[in-house]
């Protein structure tokens, strides 16, 4: 199965006859382009179901495809003209499924047009197919309603001579009264059945978009250490790694935690502190302290010396010498 978005078209074509454009020179490649041309199938809208046969059609300088068929066979299939629809095929049953697909995104950022008057919203050719608004309203000069956040104006729709021109632009005073900024890029989005436009958000990081302004918030209270709330759920901060048991500190810290064991009280300062008892020292390096020399008898009589002297030579000691000084007789 291969399915495509196109335009409806009513035309003055003949009956039983459905005409196809898919590859647009200035449009997004279309698979329904390779179903060959003369192929008869059967139409499905609804409940209602037709049999056609499928002419393709050279796309030239268009932006979006379309399919076209005449009014009476529009008529019985029910198939409102101007709208946007989504084409099934399915090439073993030979038929074509068709459902509304009323809604369409682009990208485009917004230009200011001084010159244009305060209710018109200028859009160009190429932008306006690729959003589904129907060319006929934009030569009328129909009214949408453009929304961007909680404002909204009525507008109405217009196109510039040059059909190249891609531009959107409003009015400075209308822009400032939706909250647009010119140069910006946002992603605008339009509904068929509302005819309206709705102006997102100026960024789309994730999934469905979202403002850049609450983006921007967000990411700068992830930096100075807050949480960033992501789908309505708060983001849980990451676990704390586990750390090994210390040891047990031998005193407090000085900063006095609760955490670690409370310090000893101090002992009060007495007047003559104590020294502990030292150690016993090695028995060889104690000194023992020399035993004390016999003092000599203080009045022994010469002789006595005298005869000690000589048991300890074995020979006779000579009496002592008389001293005489020189010059005395």
């Amino acid at each position: 199965m291969i399915s495509g978005i196109l335009d409806f078209i009513v035309n003055d074509l003949p009956d039983r006859t459905v005409h196809m454009t898919t590859d647009c020179a200035y449009g997004d490649d279309n698979p329904l382009s390779a179903i060959e041309d003369g192929t008869e199938l059967t139409f499905t809208y609804g409940r209602q179901s037709v049999e056609a046969r499928i002419r393709l059609r050279s796309g030239g300088e268009c932006f979006h495809g379309s399919f076209e068929m005449g009014e009476a066979l529009a008529r019985r299939l029910g198939l409102p003209a101007g709208r946007r629809y989504k084409l099934t095929y399915a090439p073993d049953d030979k038929t074509m499924t068709i459902v509304a697909a009323p809604v369409s995104s682009v990208r485009a950022s917004l230009t200011h047009g001084p010159k244009l008057g305060s209710r018109v919203l200028s859009i160009g050719y190429g932008l306006m197919s690729k959003l589904g608004l129907p060319e006929s309203g934009a030569r009328q000069g129909s009214e949408i309603t453009v929304r961007h956040g909680s404002s909204s104006s009525k507008l109405r729709v217009a196109t510039p001579s040059n059909l190249f021109d891609g531009g959107l632009r409003l009015h400075p005073s209308a822009a400032g009264a939706l909250g647009l900024k010119a140069g910006v890029p946002y992603t605008w989005t339009y509904d068929q059945r509302a005819r309206a436009l709705v102006v997102g958000g100026t960024a789309s990081r994730r999934a469905g978009g979202g403002d850049r302004d609450a983006m921007d918030a967000a990411d700068a209270k992830k930096r100075s250490g807050g949480s960033a709330v992501d789908g309505g759920r708060a983001a849980a901060p990451p676990a704390a790694t586990p750390r090994a048991p210390a040891a047990a500190p031998r005193q407090a810290s000085k900063s006095g935690a609760a955490s670690r064991p409370a310090a000893r009280p101090k002992p009060k300062p007495s007047a003559k502190p104590r020294r502990a008892p030292a150690a016993a020292a090695d028995a060889r390096s104690v000194r023992r302290p020399a035993a004390a020399k016999p003092a000599a008898p203080a009045d022994r009589p010469i002789a006595a010396v005298r005869a000690s002297a000589g048991r300890k030579t074995g020979r006779a000691v000579p009496p002592p010498s008389i001293y005489m000084p020189k010059g005395r007789v």
